[in-house]
């Protein structure tokens, strides 16, 4: 087998890659029909790449690794049944198909988990297979719309062709509203996230400003931190006084009183009564003796 690939040429509507597709078939079942399908599409699909069966793999390129990286890159995979393709055995009298080292069998359940377009292509009167009819890996192959192929000619070929371009063109579109649907809905997700975190910051920074700031209460203290991002809170403390900013104020204003000092004699208008001995004459200046303590007679043995 060769690989049928289109010279370069301009792309379908403007800038819109051409479309890739890989075929997927069983050498001793369709081999005789896959080299003339290969380029009846090549020919409808002008500038695409189809990849057919190891003719399209470079010399001393890895098979395997090759044959995944084409089907990751292809927009649809053509999975080509004939009537022997389910049944075709191995050396060992076992079904080839259920061998998960078996080429078809390896390139569809590839395609099938990177969740690419497999078309089942019926020819030569082959049909469709059962869903238990299939290995577990491949069993959803079952349940693709099929596309059966009645003539070996070209036209038809070519036909097919056309319905492939716009089948990738519909496939392409609606993968688009798929991605555009999950960015849509990951914004979404992240849209209360990110309006809580917002009103969070706003928050912190009200309170911030309301703890510096003092209010409307002049009985408020004056003490207060302002929060910085990245940095250890910065206090501003101011000493607390009691009463109100009003009795400050009139407190600061009013003249404090200058300290009396006593004399001998007492000022006008602070006299105090001196005390008296039991005579009546005061004491002081006339020499006197001071009167005995209270509750104290006269000593004995004096006049």
């Amino acid at each position: 087998m060769s690989a049928v690939s289109q010279s370069r040429v301009p792309r379908l509507r403007g800038r819109e890659r051409p479309p890739r597709v890989f075929i997927c078939y069983r050498r001793d079942d369709t081999r005789h029909l896959v080299s003339g399908l290969a380029a009846g599409l090549a020919s409808s699909m002008r500038g695409s790449r189809i990849f057919v069966d190891r003719g399209s793999i470079p010399i001393g390129a890895v098979v395997q690794p090759t044959i995944e990286e084409e089907i990751e890159s292809s927009d649809v995979v053509l999975a080509v049944i004939g009537p022997g393709w389910l049944t075709i055995t191995g050396p060992d009298g076992s079904r080839r198909l259920d061998d998960p080292r078996d080429y078809v069998h390896a390139e569809i359940a590839a395609a099938l988990r990177r969740g690419k377009h497999v078309i089942p292509v019926l020819v030569d009167g082959a049909s469709m297979p059962l869903q238990d009819e299939l290995p577990p890996e491949i069993a959803e192959l079952a349940g693709r719309q099929a596309k059966r192929l009645h003539d070996d000619g070209p036209e038809e070929f070519a036909e097919f062709g056309h319905q492939l371009t716009a089948a990738v063109r519909s496939f392409r579109r609606r993968q688009e509203e798929q991605r555009q649907h999950q960015r849509t809905s990951s914004r979404r997700r992240r849209l209360p996230g990110l309006v809580v975190i917002a009103i969070t910051l706003c928050f912190g920074a009200g309170l911030g400003v309301a703890a510096l700031v003092p209010g409307d209460s002049p009985d408020r203290p004056l003490t207060g931190s302002l929060p910085i991002l990245g940095a250890p809170s910065v206090a501003i403390e101011v000493p607390e006084f009691s009463g109100s900013v009003p009795d400050l104020k009139r407190d600061k204003a009013r003249p404090r009183p200058r300290p009396s000092t006593s004399t001998g004699s007492s000022a006008a208008g602070n006299t105090r009564p001196t005390p008296t001995t039991s005579t009546g004459t005061a004491t002081g200046s006339t020499g006197g003796s001071a009167p005995p303590p209270s509750g104290e007679g006269p000593l004995e043995g004096t006049s």
